[in-house]
């Protein structure tokens, strides 16, 4: 059915629509084509697009398919003297070509609506850029090495869509604020000076989608912050709010922050850099009943975190480089209010890089009860155990957290109760230092599919034969050692891959324990001796073959 509308859309499209790849000599005219597309490669020569001369209806111009990773060229003669003929252009695209000037000549091109330069390496757009009145969509997304836009852009007064994402941009033109059918602007640059100032967004109520405000470091105070009037923008969805240096006054950045509300529709919040010492109040409010993820990071100077759990639709939450918290307290979850259950929707925990976190408390209510994936990153100092209530926690991360090992050398949240463990799918530990082995218990995941091991380089002990049965792929890099197998262990029946990598006291492995092996791979394990394959009968002859049936990838480095 798939091929049968495809057909069927190529022949309504007939004459009007070409596809370079589809047209071979003989084929006809190229005179009624409207819409060009092709297949970029890694240098599209003039020759390449030379059937287009008869094409002066052309309206649009664009590449498809798979993007290779680096930037393609084009033929300098293509863009300086064919493309300006085409003077019916309303969409053009020149996606990740290595552009670096467009030329005056495509001036000309006064009808054209949709322009497309994202990944180029576009040094700078000429001001001629403004005189094209019909223009609705700009795409510049990760143009690298633009540092401005043109300081006449606010003359574009139909453009609806502006695509700035990825580009390092240092300030925003002046009068933006005339662009007040802006429905789009992926990132605001806050500058010094008065041309860039934030008050420009006040004028633009219909943006949505996402918007990044950089540079709240050059905000004067809530006055000037409050003109933006966030809290006006309904369609926004996500909102980035991003501080670069360091201020020494810690009331501006709070009043900046409180008067940069966001309209209660709002679905994503991320807050980076923030300098204040204690978050605004709305931040905690219920009415955020559309929230769904929310990032606090590198806010080194907040001493507490907001009443979080009261934001009920709250799926996502990551705390990061938060320096001067030593707790989490009971106020995360509940603030003054006991009677609403703290974080009904939570399913993504992220906490990374708490330097100083040593506590973690946490109700006896329940809580978490949704939460599936779980971070635990970089806090040194914190001695915790897991909540009780992660029955549907699938997936969990456990990297430089030295303290929750114990003096056995074993993880302390093993230590108890792993049932509550049972739906776990996915666990990696890494960069634990002081971890020796890897408590038994491991083998009651019934659910676990996939463990990483890695940068464990006091692990001494790690029982092969008595990993879960469920286990599909394991994988060791850096790790100190195995311990040696035991025929009263039961085999690994779902075992697909095994990966072993820098595990430099490794000697013997046998893949008896493990029948359905498809991928095994063993590298810069420098005293590796024996990797046993037992022999397999296969069929229903006497002979064997001294390799596993299952056996499709081998590698031994």
């Amino acid at each position: 059915m798939h091929d049968l509308i495809n057909d069927l859309a190529r022949f309504v499209a007939g004459k009007y629509c070409l596809r370079l790849e589809d047209h071979y000599p003989g084929h006809g005219t190229t005179a009624r084509v409207r819409n060009f597309t092709y297949f970029p490669s890694e240098y599209d020569t003039f020759d390449k697009f030379k059937l287009l001369r008869e094409g002066k209806n052309l309206r649009a111009f664009l590449p498809v398919g798979m993007y290779r990773s680096a930037t393609g060229r084009i033929s300098n003669k293509f863009v300086h003297d064919m493309l300006p003929t085409f003077k019916s252009f309303m969409v053009l695209s020149l996606y990740n070509r290595s552009i670096i000037k467009l030329p005056y000549s495509i001036s000309g091109l006064k009808r054209i609506r949709i322009l497309d330069l994202s990944r180029t390496h576009i040094e700078k757009l000429s001001d001629w850029i403004c005189t094209l009145y019909s223009l609705q969509t700009l795409l510049l997304s990760y143009c690298k090495n633009l540092e401005e836009l043109p300081k006449d852009l606010g003359k574009l007064i139909n453009l609806y869509y502006l695509d700035v994402s990825g580009a390092l941009l240092k300030k925003m033109p002046i009068q933006m604020d005339r662009l007040t059918n802006l429905q789009v602007l992926t990132t605001f640059v806050v500058g010094k000076d008065c041309g860039s100032a934030i008050k420009e967004l006040g004028q633009l109520p219909m943006l949505g989608g996402n918007l990044l405000l950089y540079g709240l470091e050059n905000v004067s105070g809530g006055r000037e912050a409050s003109m933006a009037n966030m809290k006006g923008k309904k369609h926004l969805k996500s909102l980035t709010l991003e501080w670069k240096g360091d201020i020494n006054d810690s009331q501006v950045p709070r009043d900046v922050l409180e008067s940069l509300e966001p309209h209660s529709s709002i679905n994503h919040l991320k807050i980076n850099g923030y300098h204040g010492t204690r978050f605004p109040k709305w931040l905690e409010t219920p009415s955020f009943c559309s929230i769904e993820s929310l990032s606090l990071s590198n806010c080194a100077y907040c001493f507490h975190l907001p009443a979080l759990g009261q934001i009920q639709s709250l799926k996502s939450l990551e705390i990061v480089g938060m320096s001067n918290i030593s707790a989490f307290t009971e106020d995360m979850y509940f603030g003054n209010n006991c009677e609403i259950e703290p974080f009904p929707s939570l399913q993504k925990f992220k906490i990374e890089n708490m330097q100083d976190l040593e506590r973690w408390d946490i109700p006896e209510c329940e809580v978490f009860c949704s939460l599936e994936k779980l971070y635990l990153i970089d806090y040194p100092k914190l001695n915790a155990k897991l909540p009780k209530q992660l029955l549907s926690l699938r997936k969990l991360e456990i990297s430089g957290c030295d303290n929750l090992v114990l003096s056995n050398g074993r993880l302390s949240i093993f230590d108890s109760d792993i049932q509550q463990l049972s739906s776990l799918c996915k666990l990696k530990i890494s960069r634990m230092e002081h971890l020796k082995e890897l408590s038994p218990e491991l083998n009651k995941l019934d659910s676990l599919e996939r463990l990483e091991i890695s940068d464990c380089g006091s692990l001494i002990s790690f029982p092969l034969g008595n990993l879960p049965t469920s286990l599909e792929k394991l994988v060791c890099n850096g790790c100190g050692g195995f311990e040696s197998e035991s025929a009263s262990y039961q085999p690994v029946s779902l075992l697909e891959e095994l990966k072993c990598k820098n595990c430099n006291s490794l000697k013997v492995v046998s893949l008896g324990l493990f029948p359905t092996l498809k991928v095994v791979q063993v590298k810069d394990c420098k005293r590796m001796e024996v990797l046993s394959v037992p022999p397999c009968r296969i069929g229903n002859g006497s002979g064997t073959l001294n390799f596993s049936a299952m056996l499709k990838d081998l590698g031994l480095w």
